[in-house]
């Protein structure tokens, strides 16, 4: 039986079902595309539903969506960081650090960029109606990272090695004493890349690049095993005026000042953020430090308080950060909106409360004054 003997119905259910059952094979998709233009219409939607590119894909991402029914298909961009993961040499010290810190901004700023100018040029009629998500990718390890984990592995303090280098905290960045070739400095993982922050390469008062209307989601995601300045953030979404959802899964920071730090910059970020706003999640991935080491201050960031001010259209809070529950609640006529709240907060633990009645922040409000 001919392919276009079948009924259109029948013919939709079974292009349907291959696209579906290879989405995750490229090869296997483009090379059902060539059947005939039926099919290479209908693959199309799946394969452009997402692209990951790095600084080498920038052209063929550009040449592709010439192509302007393809930009109706496109829902997530990864944008892929190409960071350097090796030093020029094993012999140095902090001014070695130093200088990876600015290739990785340099880095960072160019494909950026790169994106955004193309960006910039596409029409919101175009696109997806429901907007592009951007999500930044840098899940390379660096050079300093990948020591780090050899030598918690070689050291363990599980007794097959002597736990010289190792420092026996359960967590995922340690502390621990460099090797002979780094001329028997000790590098706290704090001096080594675990709190060196990407962010753009920029002037004071520059910018990263043109604004671009077509972006209305902005994610970092786990797989990503970099910092990022909650500032350089702030200024990716000052150039993202339609951004509706913002997702973080912060990493985990292993020195108690890199946290405060990281806090108070934060406060940067929400400040930045759209009142158009209608999702924010962050999350700070759990990690174990010594219980002496002082926790960011709750009341100095004001974070809950200010998220609420910057958005007032805000449906879906997911604060899982260090948050005043009191204020949060008690700002309870600006949260008209809320569907959906999970905060953390040291002085009560509330999951979820779905908006029953708006009555129900009010009592909480109160309950906590």
């Amino acid at each position: 039986m001919r392919w276009y003997s079948l009924y259109a119905e029948a013919r939709l259910d079974i292009l349907d079902f291959v696209a579906n059952s290879t989405i995750h094979e490229k090869g296997s998709i483009a090379r059902y595309a060539c059947v005939s233009r039926e099919w290479q219409d209908w693959f199309e939607i799946f394969t452009f539903k997402r692209v990951e590119i790095s600084p080498s894909d920038i052209m063929p991402f550009i040449t592709a969506f010439l192509n302007l029914r393809r930009r109706k298909y496109l829902q997530c961009i990864g944008q892929i960081q190409a960071l350097a993961q090796k030093p020029p040499t094993l012999y140095g010290n902090y001014p070695l650090l130093k200088q990876q810190e600015e290739e990785n901004n340099y880095a960072f700023t160019i494909i950026l960029r790169g994106l955004f100018i193309e960006l910039f040029q596409w029409r919101v009629e175009d696109c997806h109606h429901e907007g592009i998500e951007l999500e930044i990718i840098a899940d390379c390890e660096s050079h300093w990272q990948k020591t780090a984990g050899e030598y918690r592995e070689l050291n363990s303090p599980s007794g097959t090695g002597h736990g010289n280098f190792y420092n026996s905290l359960s967590s995922e960045l340690q502390i621990f004493h460099a090797p002979p070739y780094h001329g028997h400095q000790v590098l706290h993982d704090g001096e080594l890349d675990f709190h060196f922050w990407l962010k753009p390469d920029v002037p004071f008062g520059g910018e990263l690049g043109p604004k671009v209307d077509v972006i209305s989601g902005l994610s970092i995601l786990r797989r990503t095993v970099r910092h990022f300045d909650p500032e350089a953030i702030a200024h990716i979404i000052s150039l993202l005026p339609r951004l509706r959802a913002l997702r973080w899964e912060v990493r985990p920071h292993a020195h108690w000042e890199a946290e405060h730090k990281f806090h108070h910059h934060l406060r940067s970020l929400l400040f930045a953020l759209p009142p158009a706003m209608d999702k924010v999640k962050i999350q700070q991935q759990p990690t174990s430090k010594p219980l002496n080491s002082p926790g960011p201050s709750e009341y100095l960031p004001g974070l809950g308080p200010r998220l609420i001010l910057s958005c007032p259209y805000l449906t879906n809070i997911y604060m899982d950060i260090s948050v005043d529950v009191a204020k949060f609640f008690g700002m309870r006529h600006r949260l008209q909106n809320i569907q959906y709240a999970c905060i953390r907060t040291n002085q009560a633990l509330l999951d979820e409360l779905p908006n029953t009645s708006n009555q129900l922040f009010g009592w909480i409000g109160k309950a906590l004054a």
